[in-house]
């Protein structure tokens, strides 16, 4: 909580306009989807451990879940937008809002995952 007020005064109050209110209303369905997919991903690297197919001290199936669900969050708003024929930047705007936390923070922390998803995908290639 309390970092959720530090932040605050990074959070972008309009976008293109519209009041974040307007923002996170409209892109409800997307930001849902983007929660779902990072909890699949979270699912994944659990199912991952559990049914042995990694040993539990493999850093490669947190790369594959966590990453994947990453990857799949900035997709999936991405094609929002675009279906929808706005600005990526409202989905994406709306997605950080939502979670309370500065876009700068947020995609910086997506952005790492995603890498982390495909470094873990190319090791199990060599």
């Amino acid at each position: 909580m309390w970092l959720s007020i530090l932040w605050a005064r990074w959070l972008p109050k309009v976008c293109n306009r519209k009041s974040v209110e307007t923002l996170v209303l409209e892109y409800r369905y997307a930001i849902w989807f983007a929660n779902i997919m990072f909890a699949l991903g979270l699912a994944g690297t659990m199912a991952l451990w559990m049914s042995k197919t990694i040993g539990n001290d493999d850093w490669r199936a947190a790369g594959l879940g966590i990453g994947g669900g990453c990857f799949a969050m900035i997709i999936g708003l991405a094609l929002f937008g675009i279906v929808r024929r706005c600005p990526l930047k409202e989905a994406f705007v709306a997605y950080a809002v939502s979670q309370k936390t500065p876009v700068f923070l947020i995609y910086g922390i997506l952005i790492c995952g995603v890498v982390s998803f495909f470094v873990a995908a190319s090791s199990f290639l060599t």
